[in-house]
């Protein structure tokens, strides 16, 4: 099981780092130069990070460490995830252009990995808290 403060700590660093790669390139060079920001889905994910880092601080600083905040950094860090994930799947298969996965730009790839780390984490505090519901 990962502790509160683990969890807080890994939430906080993958949503700050899913924040600062909204800005970089998600497609290459040539053609359509999109980072996050500019996909509509993603864009939601950017808020939804900011989000997460706002509230995941607020309880590594100790001044909101409750069962709500715990829950309200999961349904954050799940939004965030499935936004991210969501843009990936935009950018393949929606959308007034549709690009292959060979055209995906180091942006596109570390947003990938850091979605599938954010619902891992998330999953983790659920368990936590349905364990500590009982």
């Amino acid at each position: 099981m990962l502790g509160r403060l683990a969890s807080s700590y890994v939430f906080a660093t993958v949503g700050a780092a899913y924040f600062v790669d909204m800005f970089l390139r998600w497609t290459p060079p040539s053609g359509l130069r999109t980072t996050g920001w500019d996909t509509g889905v993603t864009s939601l994910g950017g808020v939804t990070a900011l989000g997460l880092l706002l509230v995941e601080l607020t309880a590594m600083l100790g001044v909101w460490r409750s069962r709500v905040q715990r829950l309200l950094g999961f349904y954050l860090g799940s939004a965030t995830a499935i936004l991210a994930i969501g843009g990936l799947v935009h950018l393949r298969w929606g959308g007034f252009y549709s690009l292959g996965v060979h055209r995906f730009a180091y942006g596109a790839w570390i947003a990938l990995a850091l979605g599938i780390v954010l619902l891992a984490v998330a999953g983790a505090r659920l368990r936590d808290l349905l364990a500590s519901a009982r």
